[in-house]
C-alpha cells in the first residue's frame, strides 16, 4: 500500500509545515499501528475452517507455480481431479503462504499469521484513504470498519476472504482519487486491484462494474474504458491459459454445479440465504444498537415487526427464547440497515438529476451495498458471514455521512463514537471463541500423536476444516464417501461436528440395488460360465420392520431344466443388515440360461413390507487377488423378464414389481471403536453450533451468525476407529466434486 499512495504520503510529508498534513500522516500511521498490534494476539491461533485447501495449494506452488490448484484432492469425501473450476481461478494468496513459508522455515501457524497481516494492515491503509473521500471523519470509519466482529474474526484465518476485501477497497480508493484528480496512473492500479481481486475469487469481478459506475457518474470516458477493458482483458487471458491447461472451459463446473445441481436460485434456498444475510448484517457488522440509532424510525418499527413475524415461520419456530431475542434483534436491525441504505439511495437517484456530487456519492455506495448484496444471496450456495465482507464499507460509509448530516436518534452521535468499542468488545469476544474452536482440533492432534506414535497402518479421517489440516500433518488422508482404501488394521478418525460424512465403512451404508417387492420374479439371460465363476450379491430388507419375513430364491432355469441354487426364507432380524452371498456355479458351468430372483410375501400377505434389495450382484471369476466381473445384474436390469402376480397393486411407481432403488440398511461392522474424544468450549459463546443455531461460518449450523449456550454439552466429539476387514467396493466409483 505504500507504494500505491505513494504520492499521497508524499504529499503529506510534504506539508509537514501544515498540522493538518502532519496530524493527517500520524493518523494513517496510527491506524496501520492499530491494525497489526489488535491482530498480532491471534498470530498462534490454529488452522481454522478451509485453511487446509490453501495450505495444500501453497504446497504445490513449488511444483507447479503457474497452476497451483492443479492437484488432485478430495473434499467432504467427493473427489476433484484438481482445483481449477472453484470459485477462486487464481488463488494468488497462496503465494504469500509458500513464501512466508519458506522465510519461516515451515508451514507454522505463527508464520503464516504473521505474513497474512499484511491484509489487515492494507485494509486500514486503503479504508482510510477511500474515508477520506466519502467522509469528514476517515479515523472513525476505518476503526469502525477494523473492528466489526464480521471483519476482526476473519482476519485470522488464511482463507481469501480478507484479502479479497482489502483488495476491494484499495481497487475503489485508487480508481476513485484517481477518476476525481484525473491521475491516470492511480485509474489503472485501481483497476488492476480489481483483476487481482476478481483472481483470488469470482466474486471480484464486481469490481468491474462498480468501477465502471463511478467513471460514468463522474463522466469520464477514459476512466470507463479502463475500468471494463483492463481487468477483463487481464482476467480473459488468465481463463485463456487455464483452458488451456485444464482442457475445458473452468468455469462450466462450478456454473453447472451451482446453478444446474445444487439450485442456487431455487425459492426455499433463496428465502434461507436472505434471511441468513439480513441476521448477519444486523448481528456481526455495526453493533446493532449503533446500527438501529442511525436508521429512521419508520425502518427500524418496520425491521422488527417483520423479523417478529418471521418467528412463525418453520424451522425458526423452534428456537430457543434467548435465540429467538437475538434472532429479531440481528433481523430487526438488519432490515432497517438494508432499508436506510436503499432509501438514500432511491433520494440520491432523485436527485442525481441535478447532477449533485453528494447525491452522486451516496448513489454509488449506496449501489456498491445493495449490489453486493444482491450477488450473495442469488449466487453463493451457502450463507456465510464471511461472503458479506465487500458489502461492509460502504455501509459503514453510508452511516458515517448520514451522521455529518446531523440525522439519526438523539445521541446518535456519541453511540456512532462508542461504535468501535462496543463492536470492538464483541468482536474480541467471539475472535477469543472462534480461536478456542480452531484449537480443539490442534489439541486433538497432539492428543491423536501422543496416544498412537508407533501406528503400523494407514492414517484416513472424514471431515473438514482445522481437522483436515492437523490430521493431514500426521500423515492421514482423507477418505472419500465411496472409498475402498483401507485395510484391516488402519486407523480411522471420524468427527461429529466438522462436516463429517458416510463412508463404505460406516455402520449404515447406502446401495444402489435391485428392489424385488413380493410377489415377483426378475428372470436374467446370463452366459455361459466356466466352473471357477460365482454368483456373488448383496442382500437386504428395506421395510425390516414392518415385514414378518419374505420368502427369497436364486434359480438357474434352461429349457428343459431348474435348479435351485439358493432358497429359504429371509427373516427381518437378518434382513436388517446388508449381507453378503457367495454360491459358486460349478454346477451350471458351460450352460447358458437365466438366473431368476424370486420373492414371495411372507405370513402376513402384506406385499407393501415386504421387500427385498439385492444389490451388487454380478458373476464373476477370481484373476489373482481380485476378480473379474463377467456380467452385472443391475446394469442388464432394463433386459430382464419381470414377473408379477396380475391384480396386484404394488403402491410403487408405475405399479412396478422390480426397479432400481437406492437403500440404506446396517452393515456387518467394518471398523471397531477404539476411543472417544469429547471437547466442550469454555466459553459461552457460539459460531458454529447447531444445537443453539449458530453458523457463522455457514448457515447449514444455523441463522444466528453467533448464539449463546450454557448446555455443557460436548461441541465435539472425535471418534477413532480400527478397520477390522477389507470392505467390498464392486461397481462402486468414486463420488465427484463438481457433479454433486
Amino acid at each position: 500500500m505504500g507504494r500505491v499512495f505513494g504520492r499521497d504520503l508524499a504529499g503529506l510529508k510534504a506539508a509537514g509545515t501544515s498540522s493538518h498534513g502532519s496530524l493527517a500522516l500520524a493518523r494513517l500511521s496510527g491506524l496501520l499501528f492499530f491494525a497489526a498490534v489488535m491482530n498480532l494476539p491471534f498470530v498462534d491461533q490454529a488452522f481454522h475452517m478451509d485453511d487446509g485447501i490453501y495450505l495444500l495449494l501453497a504446497k504445490n506452488v513449488v511444483r507447479n507455480p503457474w497452476f497451483p490448484q492443479d492437484v488432485p484432492v478430495r473434499f467432504e469425501g467427493f473427489f476433484a481431479p484438481d482445483l481449477g473450476s472453484t470459485e477462486h481461478p487464481w488463488p494468488l494468496t497462496v503465494y504469500l503462504l509458500a513464501l512466508s513459508a519458506r522465510v519461516g522455515k515451515g508451514y507454522s501457524e505463527v508464520g503464516l499469521h504473521l505474513g497474512f497481516l499484511v491484509f489487515p494492515i492494507g485494509l486500514a491503509c486503503a479504508m482510510y484513504f477511500l474515508a477520506r473521500r466519502f467522509t469528514g471523519r476517515p479515523v472513525l470509519a476505518t476503526l469502525t470498519l477494523l473492528t466489526l466482529p464480521v471483519v476482526y474474526v476473519s482476519s485470522h484465518t488464511l482463507m481469501t476472504d480478507l484479502p479479497v476485501l482489502a483488495l476491494w477497497v484499495a481497487s475503489v480508493a485508487l480508481f476513485s482519487h484517481g477518476a476525481d484528480a484525473g491521475r491516470r496512473s492511480l485509474v489503472w492500479l485501481g483497476a488492476a486491484g480489481a483483476a487481482l481481486a476478481s483472481f483470488v475469487s469470482y466474486a471480484g469481478l464486481g469490481l468491474i462494474p462498480l468501477l465502471a459506475f463511478y467513471a460514468f457518474l463522474r463522466r469520464n470516458r477514459s476512466a470507463l474504458v479502463t475500468a471494463v477493458g483492463l481487468p477483463a482483458a487481464l482476467f480473459l487471458i488468465r481463463l485463456i491459459f487455464d483452458m488451456h491447461h485444464f482442457r475445458r472451459f473452468t468455469p462450466g463446473l462450478l456454473l453447472g454445479s451451482y446453478f444446474f445441481v445444487k439450485g442456487v436460485l431455487s425459492p426455499e434456498l433463496l428465502l434461507e440465504k436472505c434471511a441468513y444475510i439480513v441476521t448477519t448484517l444486523g448481528g456481526v457488522t455495526l453493533c446493532p444498537l449503533a446500527l438501529l440509532a442511525l436508521c429512521r424510525r419508520k425502518w427500524i418499527l418496520f425491521g422488527l415487526l417483520l423479523s417478529t413475524s418471521a418467528l412463525l415461520v418453520r424451522g425458526i419456530s423452534g428456537y430457543g427464547p434467548a435465540e429467538k431475542i437475538l434472532f429479531v434483534l440481528f433481523s430487526g436491525a438488519g432490515i432497517a440497515g438494508i432499508l436506510e441504505v436503499a432509501g438514500v439511495t432511491a433520494r440520491a437517484l432523485y436527485s442525481f438529476r441535478d447532477r449533485s456530487r453528494m447525491a452522486g456519492d451516496d448513489l454509488f455506495l449506496g449501489v456498491w451495498f445493495l449490489g453486493f448484496l444482491l450477488f450473495c444471496g442469488a449466487a453463493y450456495m451457502n450463507g456465510s458471514a464471511r461472503y458479506v465482507l465487500p458489502a461492509t464499507p460502504p455501509l459503514v460509509l453510508v452511516l458515517m455521512r448520514r451522521l455529518e448530516r446531523g440525522r439519526g436518534w438523539p445521541g446518535a452521535r456519541w453511540i456512532a463514537y462508542a461504535n468501535p468499542t462496543l463492536a470492538g468488545a464483541l468482536a474480541l469476544c467471539l475472535a477469543a471463541a472462534d480461536r478456542e474452536f480452531a484449537e480443539m482440533y490442534r489439541s486433538f492432534g497432539s492428543t491423536l500423536e501422543r496416544a498412537y506414535p508407533n501406528r503400523a497402518g494407514r492414517l484416513w479421517f472424514t471431515g473438514e476444516w482445522g481437522f483436515r489440516a492437523y490430521l493431514e500433518r500426521m500423515g492421514g488422508e482423507e477418505l472419500g464417501r465411496r472409498d475402498p482404501r483401507p485395510d484391516p488394521g488402519d486407523l480411522m478418525v471420524v468427527p461429529s461436528l466438522a462436516t463429517s460424512y458416510t463412508t463404505l465403512l460406516s455402520d449404515r451404508m447406502s446401495l444402489d440395488s435391485i428392489a424385488l417387492v413380493a410377489p415377483s420374479r426378475a428372470a436374467f439371460d446370463v452366459p455361459a460360465v466356466s466352473r471357477d465363476s460365482a454368483l456373488v450379491y448383496t442382500i437386504g430388507m428395506p421395510f425390516h420392520d414392518r415385514s414378518d419375513g419374505v420368502d427369497f430364491s436364486v434359480c438357474f432355469v434352461t429349457p428343459d431344466s431348474r435348479r435351485v441354487l439358493h432358497g429359504g426364507r429371509l427373516l427381518p432380524e437378518e434382513g436388517r443388515r446388508w449381507s453378503v452371498r457367495r454360491i459358486p456355479l460349478a454346477e451350471v458351468a458351460g450352460r447358458k440360461g437365466m438366473i431368476v430372483f424370486s420373492v414371495e410375501v411372507g405370513a402376513s400377505q402384506d406385499a407393501e413390507a415386504d421387500w427385498i434389495a439385492v444389490a451388487r450382484a454380478r458373476i464373476c471369476k477370481p484373476t489373482g487377488p481380485s476378480e473379474l466381473a463377467l456380467y452385472d445384474f443391475r446394469e442388464h436390469l432394463s433386459e430382464a423378464h419381470i414377473e408379477s402376480m396380475a391384480g396386484t397393486r404394488y403402491h410403487t411407481p408405475a405399479n412396478r414389481p422390480v426397479f432400481p432403488l437406492t437403500v440404506w440398511l446396517e452393515q456387518e461392522r467394518a471398523a471397531r471403536l477404539l476411543c472417544t474424544f469429547d471437547y466442550r468450549p469454555a466459553f459461552s459463546l457460539g459460531l458454529m453450533d447447531g444445537s443453539i443455531h449458530a453458523g457463522f461460518w455457514s448457515m447449514g449450523w444455523g441463522l444466528l451468525p453467533f448464539s449463546y449456550s450454557n448446555s455443557g454439552s460436548a461441541l465435539e466429539t472425535i471418534r477413532v476407529y480400527e478397520v477390522v476387514r477389507k470392505v467390498d467396493a464392486y461397481g462402486e466409483s468414486e463420488l465427484s466434486w463438481y457433479a454433486q
